[in-house]
């Protein structure tokens, strides 16, 4: 039998996780906005950061993404594109950003693990996650 009369088969895309992993990302983005507002720990962290300092999380290569702006030290969501950002947080594929969003894997255990990377300040990057373990 040869080569030419196998069927090429190519990966599927992946529709499920990708609709988990952007409901996920929705949450997340509104539980952050929403706790900005009225938590003083978290306004307490907020006031280290610039103001327009904008946010990107973002699974690699074409996944679901979220942007998140602060302005007046409060959190909130901002459409992709609309600034330019400061710090863009990428999750290393599709299915390491599922084990995030899902809670099988913490923050810090993606950043060890290689499976999220950071282009940024570090030191605004380590405050957030301190915001997002107690969201």
């Amino acid at each position: 039998m040869s080569v030419s009369t196998y069927q090429v088969i190519s990966p599927g895309r992946k529709r499920g996780k990708r609709a988990i992993i952007k409901t996920a990302l929705f949450i997340l983005g509104r539980s952050m906005q929403s706790a900005s507002r009225f938590d003083k720990k978290i306004q307490q962290e907020l006031e280290s950061w610039p103001e327009n300092f904008t946010i990107v999380y973002k699974a690699f290569p074409k996944g679901p993404m979220m942007t998140l702006c602060k302005n007046n030290n409060k959190l909130k969501r901002c459409k992709p594109g609309e600034e330019d950002p400061d710090m863009i947080i990428y999750l290393k594929n599709l299915e390491y950003a599922f084990l995030l969003m899902t809670s099988r894997r913490s923050s810090v255990e993606a950043f060890l693990e290689h499976g999220a990377f950071l282009k940024g300040d570090l030191s605004i990057a380590l405050s957030l996650i301190r915001i997002l373990n107690r969201v």
